[in-house]
C-alpha cells in the first residue's frame, strides 16, 4: 500500500447497478476503483495487488467463496483483505463458510453506502497495521540474522523460543529444529561435556558473562534475563560469541610486553658484560704479545681468547634481539632475499635437504633493512635444518597478503592492509604445542647443550616486531613447521 496515493479498490458483482453505484460512492469517499463482473475477471485483477478486494459471493461462473480462497491461496495475493458482501447468501452459515474461507469481512446486502465506506476503512486501518508489523518482523528477523554471534531466546525453562542464523549454523541444525530444544543439551551435543562450563555462574559477582574453551575454540557466554509485564522472570537471552581471535591478540600482545621487557633487561646486560668483554680480551691480547709462540701457557691464553670472543659474539646477539641499533630502512624485494638466502643456504645445508622456492611474480615491495631480513631469513632456515638432520623438504614462499587474510593482523600496530608475506616450512620434527608460546622467548631452546643459544627465534621476533610486522608459527609434531612473516608491502615505490 503507497500511502501516497489513494487506496485501491476491486469492486467485483454481477449486477451492473451495483457495481456503478458502489463504485462511485467508494470514489468520492477518496479510493480508486476497478470492476469486475466475473470470478475469472476478479482473479485476473486481483493480480495486480489492489489495496482491498469487495467480492459478491454470487457470481456467474466461479463462486465468490471459491474465488476467495484462491486469492488467499496466492502467496502474492494472500494479504490483500478480502470483503465478502451477499444478497443471496445472507443465512449464518453462510457467513461463517465466507470468513472460514479467508474473508476478512462480511456484508448482507442491502446495505448503507456509509457502511460499506466505514468497513473498507476499518480492513484498511487493519491491513496497514499488519504490513507495518510485517515489514517490522523482517527488518527485526533480517537485523537478528545478520549478528555473526549465535544468539538464543529461551524460556524460564531452558528451552528456545527463538534463534537467529548464527546459532543455526553453530549447532548445525535448522532454527525450526532447536526451537523447544533444551539449551544445555544442544551445548552438550555440540560441544560435549567441556560445554558445562559455559553454564557455570560467573567467576566475579555482577558480571553476565562466561568464556570457556571449546573444540580449540575460545567461547563468550553472555545470559541477559527477560521479564515480563510484571517484571517477574520469563527467560533469557543466551548470546554464544566466538573470541578466539580476540584472545590471540590479547595472547600476542602479552607476548609482546614479555619480549619488550626481556629486551630491555637483556640490552643493560649486553653493553655491561660488553664492557667487562673488552677487558678481558685486551689482557688477554697483551698476554699474548709478552709470551713467546713456544711458551706452553700459550695455548691456554688462545682458548681463552676464543671463548672471550665466542661470548662477545653472544652479547651482540642479544643487542640485536633488543634491536638497539635502528634499521636502515629501504624499498626491498623480499624475492631478491631469498635468492641470496638461497645461495648460502644451498652450501651450507648440503645435499640432503632440497630447497623450493616459490616467489610470486607480482609481489610488492617492503620498506625494510635488507640485511637483517637476511638474518630473519637464514635463522628461520637453519632452525629448519636442526629439524631435519636426516633430510628433508625446505621450502620458501613469498606472496601478497591482505589483513583479511590472517586473524592477528591487528596486531602489526603497522596501520598498512596490504602486507607481504614470506613463509619458510620443513617437514622436520615439528614443535609440541605446549611449548609453541615460548619459541619466541631469549635463550629457550629444546637442543642439546652446545648446540643452540636460543636466541635465533628471539631475533626473528625483534627484526620483524621493528619492521611493524609480525610472525605466525603453525607446527604440529611430525609434520614439520611453518613460519610466516608479515611485513606492511610499500605504498609507493621511492
Amino acid at each position: 500500500m503507497n500511502p501516497d496515493q489513494p487506496p485501491s479498490i476491486l469492486y467485483v458483482d454481477d449486477d451492473d447497478a451495483n457495481r456503478l453505484a458502489f463504485s462511485m460512492v467508494l470514489r468520492h469517499a477518496g479510493f480508486n476503483t476497478r470492476e469486475a463482473a466475473t470470478g475469472g475477471d476478479a482473479l485476473r485483477l486481483a493480480a495486480e495487488r489492489p489495496d482491498l478486494i469487495i467480492l459478491d459471493v454470487n457470481l456467474p461462473d466461479i463462486d465468490g467463496f471459491e474465488v476467495c480462497r484462491r486469492i488467499k491461496a496466492h502467496p502474492a495475493t494472500s494479504s490483500i483483505p478480502v470483503l465478502h458482501m451477499s444478497a443471496v447468501y445472507v443465512r449464518s452459515e453462510d457467513k461463517t463458510h465466507g470468513l472460514q474461507g479467508g474473508a476478512d469481512g462480511y456484508l448482507i446486502k442491502p446495505i448503507e453506502p456509509a457502511e460499506v465506506v466505514a468497513t473498507v476503512q476499518a480492513l484498511l486501518r487493519i491491513h496497514r497495521a499488519e504490513e507495518a508489523a510485517r515489514t517490522a518482523a523482517r527488518h527485526w528477523q533480517a537485523t537478528f540474522d545478520a549478528i555473526s554471534d549465535a544468539i538464543c531466546l529461551l524460556d524460564d525453562e531452558g528451552c528456545v523460543l527463538r534463534c537467529n542464523r548464527a546459532a543455526a549454523e553453530l549447532f548445525r541444525r535448522p532454527g525450526a529444529a532447536l526451537v523447544g530444544r533444551l539449551y544445555q543439551e544442544l551445548l552438550w551435543e555440540t560441544f560435549g561435556p567441556a560445554s558445562a562450563a559455559l553454564l557455570a555462574s560467573p567467576a566475579r559477582p555482577g558480571e553476565t558473562a562466561v568464556e570457556a574453551l571449546l573444540a580449540g575454540r575460545w567461547f563468550r557466554m553472555t545470559a541477559d534475563p527477560v521479564r515480563d509485564e510484571s517484571h517477574e522472570p520469563a527467560g533469557s537471552v543466551r548470546l554464544l560469541a566466538d573470541v578466539t581471535p580476540r584472545k590471540a591478540l590479547e595472547e600476542q600482545l602479552r607476548q609482546s610486553q614479555k619480549m619488550e621487557a626481556v629486551g630491555q633487561l637483556a640490552s643493560g646486560v649486553a653493553h655491561d658484560f660488553n664492557n667487562l668483554l673488552t677487558g678481558v680480551t685486551g689482557n688477554i691480547t697483551l698476554a699474548l704479545q709478552a709470551t713467546s709462540s713456544d711458551d706452553p701457557r700459550r695455548e691456554f691464553l688462545q682458548a681463552a681468547e676464543a671463548a672471550a670472543w665466542r661470548a662477545a659474539e653472544l652479547t651482540q646477539q642479544l643487542l640485536g634481539f633488543s634491536r638497539q641499533t635502528k634499521p636502515r630502512m629501504v624499498a626491498v624485494d623480499l624475492n631478491g632475499c631469498v635468492r641470496e638466502a638461497v645461495d648460502l643456504l644451498r652450501r651450507t645445508l648440503g645435499p640432503a635437504i632440497e630447497i623450493v622456492v616459490n616467489g610470486a611474480d607480482d609481489l610488492g615491495q617492503v620498506e625494510a633493512d635488507a640485511g637483517q631480513i637476511n638474518q630473519v631469513l637464514m635463522n628461520l632456515c637453519l632452525n629448519a635444518r636442526d629439524a631435519m638432520p636426516e633430510g628433508g623438504r625446505l621450502e620458501l614462499e613469498t606472496c601478497n597478503a591482505s589483513a583479511d587474510d590472517s586473524e592477528l593482523c591487528a596486531a602489526a600496530g603497522s596501520g598498512s592492509a596490504e602486507f607481504v608475506r614470506l613463509r619458510v616450512r620443513d617437514n622436520g620434527y615439528g614443535i609440541l604445542a605446549e611449548i609453541q608460546p615460548r619459541i619466541y622467548e631469549p635463550f629457550f631452546t629444546t637442543k642439546e647443550v652446545g648446540k643452540g643459544t636460543g636466541l635465533g627465534l628471539a631475533v626473528v621476533f625483534g627484526i620483524i616486531k621493528e619492521h611493524h610486522g609480525w610472525v605466525e608459527c603453525r607446527s604440529e609434531p611430525g609434520k614439520g613447521a611453518c613460519f610466516d612473516v608479515y611485513l606492511p608491502r610499500c605504498k609507493a615505490v621511492p
